[in-house]
């Protein structure tokens, strides 16, 4: 399903969209929130996410209310 799914694209898409990145902790992870929905991107690693962890990021946008077909769509460029 997603294995075109990059981190730098997920990110672009969630500044786009009105998330804000949360400020850093002690790991790599970056976090992105808007209206109590959090998105955490892994920091380190390879630039392409596994399906599984792209899955769980469509799965949480679809439940804040983005349409899952554009979503995908827009996300795989």
């Amino acid at each position: 399903m997603a294995a075109e799914v990059t981190r730098r694209a997920v990110e672009r898409w969630l500044l786009d969209h009105g998330f804000v990145e949360l400020p850093g902790k002690k790991t790599s992870h970056r976090q992105f929130e808007r209206h109590g929905t959090k998105i955490t991107l892994p920091g380190h690693g390879p630039q392409a996410l596994t399906k599984k962890h792209a899955a769980l990021i469509v799965r949480q946008l679809v439940g804040a209310g983005f349409d899952r077909t554009q979503l995908l769509h827009e996300l795989k460029g």
